[in-house]
């Protein structure tokens, strides 16, 4: 399943873009010379449905769901660390929404990764050093 994935993500993007995979099921696709969000937004249109094609394996076929979250560094340049804590709000925002679709990170959505990393520095406060 994810030597098909993999290799769909590979045949949509172009040569001179990256295909990752971070773990799981999760990919990661840096693409180079992008100028606006109308054109990462043609990229994922067009991801969405190739990578939500049932995957045929000898007679089993499996349906596949699909969630997209998108970070750019279109509104100002970031670090590497912060453009995929975007993604993965957005992700989270697109897995909550429904499937088989993708979300653009946005300025409301960084009030969740605020308040997670208010919670994340709380329990690292309080957490014995060891």
């Amino acid at each position: 399943m994810l030597r098909v994935t993999a290799q769909r993500l590979l045949d949509a993007v172009r040569v001179s873009d990256t295909v990752v995979r971070l773990g799981g099921d999760e990919f990661v696709v840096l693409l180079s010379e992008i100028r606006d969000c109308h054109a990462v937004e043609l990229v994922a249109a067009t991801l969405v449905p190739s990578l939500s094609l049932p995957v045929r394996f000898a007679e089993i076929e499996i349906p596949v769901s699909v969630s997209v979250g998108i970070g750019t560094t279109l509104a100002g340049e970031m670090d590497a660390e912060a453009l995929l804590q975007h993604a993965d709000a957005a992700l989270y925002r697109a897995k909550n929404r429904s499937r088989h679709c993708f979300q653009i990170f946005y300025a409301g959505l960084d009030k969740n990764l605020r308040e997670k990393k208010r919670a994340r520095d709380a329990e690292e406060a309080v957490a014995p050093k060891v």
